[in-house]
């Protein structure tokens, strides 16, 4: 008689367990259309399954852990790339100034030969008008 009890309370257990699993995938698909974050966290909190049920299920466990797993990636890709962007700008930005230094420092240099020059032609229009 113990035998046929033991197997009623096995498949209850299973039966309970089936219907956990049930509202678990159904819940993390609800998070997924709405784009909420899906962790272990705030599945169970959601579902009102302990942690340690998620975490014991091999089926539970590895379909939250790849939303989770694909959103962080997608945000460390968001980020690397926001500051990889950062840091292109300000190199541009200091690669302008010294263009614009060296642009400056050209027109300078050619200014003051061309005063230079100008003076030379200067005297030798004064000397040619004085023959």
């Amino acid at each position: 008689m113990s035998n046929r009890n033991t197997k009623a309370i096995i498949s209850l257990a299973k039966n309970k367990t089936k219907e956990k699993e049930d509202i678990v995938l159904n819940e993390i698909k609800k998070m997924e259309r709405n784009k909420e974050k899906i962790s272990i966290y705030s599945v169970a909190k959601r579902t009102g399954v302990s942690r340690s049920f998620l975490y014991n299920n091999k089926k539970l466990f590895c379909q939250i852990d790849k939303y989770r797993n694909a959103k962080d990636k997608n945000n460390r890709n968001e980020r690397s790339s926001q500051v990889i962007i950062k840091a292109l700008q300000m190199k541009v930005k200091q690669l302008e100034r010294q263009n614009n230094n060296l642009m400056n420092s050209n027109y300078k240099n050619k200014y003051f030969k061309l005063l230079d020059e100008n003076k030379e032609l200067k005297k030798q229009l004064q000397k040619a008008y004085k023959y």
